[in-house]
This record gives structure tokens, sequence and C-alpha cells, in this order.
């Protein structure tokens, strides 16, 4: 994963919500990271990783790694 949060926003916007919900669960530990990642989203793509995150929620899917060291 790379660790610049315009990157991180791409990798966002083109991921499945079970990836989009692993990727943020890593970025949301960084709380700078993550807010610098949310404001490159801009409010559409915060609402739309909201809406894949919330797919995962109501799936009642866990994330595909349950330690995020274990990302890729």
């Amino acid at each position: 994963m790379s660790r610049e949060p315009m990157d991180i926003a791409k990798e966002l916007r083109d991921a499945s919500p079970q990836e989009a919900a692993d990727l943020w669960t890593i970025v949301s530990e960084d709380k700078h990271l993550a807010i610098r990642v949310h404001d490159i989203l801009g409010k559409a793509g915060a609402v739309s990783l909201a809406h894949k995150l919330g797919k995962v929620a109501d799936n009642g899917e866990k994330p595909l790694f349950e330690n995020p060291n274990d990302y890729p």
C-alpha cells in the first residue's frame, strides 16, 4: 500500500467494498493520513466510500485481514 494520500484516495475509489474496508481500516490508524485522504476524496468520494463501507457492514462481512499488518 502506498502511503501517499493521493494514491490511497485513488485505490479507495477503485476498490470493491471489501477492499475499501480493509484499506480504510489501515488508513484510519493514522489520523493525519486519514484526514488528508478524506480531503482528497472530496464530498462525492467520501460518500462513495461510506456506501462501500456500509455494504460491508450490512452484509456482516469481516475484513479480509483481521490484522491490518497482514495487508499486502
